[in-house]
């Protein structure tokens, strides 16, 4: 009888020790399917931004196409110092980010 029970003991455990086992399983497959969920999402948001931006410079390179080279010398004066004032901006950044 003795040597029975300790058996039965025995398989009892076993089998809880399996059950947590699948229970831990399926809580993994769980988050692995919400994570896989999640990268799809990101990348079709990614996706979509990308053709926006390809869109974006599309268009902006037709309007290039169609400028005259008076207009073209035109924008790029106006252009000139707000590009040095924003380079000038991101150096500053990077020196300060560097100093920290």
């Amino acid at each position: 009888q003795s040597v029975r029970n300790q058996l039965m003991a025995i398989l009892q455990e076993k089998t809880n020790t399996l059950n947590a086992k699948e229970r831990a399983a399926a809580s993994e497959e769980a988050l692995a399917k919400k994570d896989a969920q999640k990268a799809a999402d990101d990348a079709k948001q990614y996706a979509a931004e990308a053709a926006e931006k390809a869109e974006l410079a599309e268009e902006a390179t037709d309007q290039a196409e169609s400028m005259t080279p008076a207009e073209k010398g035109a924008e790029e004066e106006t252009k000139a110092p707000e590009f040095h004032a924003k380079k000038q901006a991101l150096h500053a950044a990077a020196r300060a980010k560097v100093a920290a």
